[in-house]
């Protein structure tokens, strides 16, 4: 079966994505749904219909259920596997649905959706250099999607975090008399923090760029921030 006649499975499955994609938070703990498995009588597109619409409702595990049942019946098709590494991904079955996104991508190597999901699985998992890796692939194929982008620019702010978080502090000698700097930030995980940047933050670090950029400085803002951050200057926030 072509790829373009499971579309509708990539839209209805990217939609409940888009929301997952801004923060990357999973739910844990899920109990496995107890509905009847399909009819195998269906047809792959079908059976890829059904598993999309147990997604959407947060079924997750019975829409794994229906992408397995088509891909016994079309193991060529990338965007089945794409699908249910997603429903494995919301299940955190993270070893599961990197192995299906890798056979998405190994089919059809010119999907931006299904780099970017790989590189959603990455930034979750903490592997930051392949997330950044795989959203900008995605970027390339799909330039100036506004998620791809809101997602690589969140894979390198956690990379700038890790930086910081593994460099030595180094103590600069304080007069006597002198205030002591403010403490340091209680972020426990300063990636975390950086992976979640709100408007404001965006609007701080693009402040902070264009002064740097005024005096001639070549830091980037984000790695302004982020040594902000890491001393309390700016809020830890949740």
């Amino acid at each position: 079966m072509a790829i373009n006649s499971a579309t509708s499975g990539i839209r209805s499955c990217v939609a409940t994505f888009d929301g997952l994609a801004s923060r990357f938070v999973f739910l844990t703990g899920l109990m496995l749904a107890l509905a009847a498995p399909p009819a195998f009588s269906q047809s792959t597109s079908e059976l890829n219909d059904r598993g999309s619409t147990a997604y959407s409702r947060g079924d997750y595990d019975q829409a794994a259920t229906y992408y397995s049942a088509a891909i016994t019946k079309n193991s060529d098709d990338a965007v089945l596997f794409h699908n249910r590494g997603l429903a494995e991904f919301r299940l955190t079955e993270y070893a599961k649905a990197r192995a299906d996104f890798d056979r998405a991508i190994s089919i059809s190597s010119n999907i931006a959706t299904f780099f970017n999901s790989r590189g959603g699985l990455f930034l979750v998992t903490g592997d930051y250099s392949l997330a950044i890796r795989d959203f900008s692939e995605a970027n390339r194929l799909q330039p100036g999607n506004p998620m791809i982008v809101e997602n690589q620019r969140r894979a390198e702010a956690a990379v700038s975090a890790s930086r910081f978080a593994s460099a030595p502090v180094v103590q600069q000698p304080q007069a006597q008399g002198a205030v002591s700097a403010r403490p340091a930030s209680p972020c426990v995980d300063l990636s975390k923090r950086l992976a979640n940047l709100s408007q404001e933050d965006y609007l701080t670090i693009r402040a902070l760029e264009r002064a740097n950029a005024a005096a001639g400085n070549h830091m980037s803002g984000m790695t302004q921030f982020a040594d902000m951050v890491s001393r309390g200057q700016v809020i830890c926030g949740n």
